[in-house]
């Protein structure tokens, strides 16, 4: 008797469970197409330059989502800079060198030596920094 109580009491609470679920999804509403994804090709090259982030330790000197060298976060770095400009920053262009220490200047210009498909890759991971930091 035990048993078969304690089976319709699984049944009841996992009724009402899926019925809570499905009040809760109803009142969020739909969700809506995201209308600016990028292409296919674009997010593949988001995801290999997320991949060089990592590989490369990016992470010793800068933070993204909290995760990294915090003093360094490069959250949002999309809004303030544009594409030359992160290049530009990546690999200590001269035209920014003067704002990096000389040990910072030496680390980064290893990455010209990035294909340019790599470097592409990861400029493309950077642009998609768009959020804030967060709290």
């Amino acid at each position: 008797m035990r048993e078969r109580l304690a089976r319709l009491l699984a049944l009841v609470t996992g009724l009402v469970l899926v019925a809570a679920a499905l009040i809760l999804a109803d009142r969020r509403g739909r969700i809506e197409p995201v209308a600016n994804l990028p292409p296919q090709s674009d997010i593949e090259s988001i995801v290999r330059g997320r991949q060089l982030y990592l590989e490369l330790r990016c992470s010793a000197c800068h933070a993204v989502a909290g995760e990294g060298n915090l003093r360094a976060p490069l959250d949002g770095v999309a809004t303030r800079l544009d594409r030359v400009a992160l290049g530009q920053w990546v690999v200590a262009d001269p035209a920014v060198a003067s704002a990096l220490p000389a040990r910072v200047r030496a680390m980064k210009s290893d990455y010209r030596a990035l294909s340019p498909e790599a470097f592409d890759a990861l400029l493309d991971y950077l642009q998609s920094l768009t959020d804030p930091p967060p709290n």
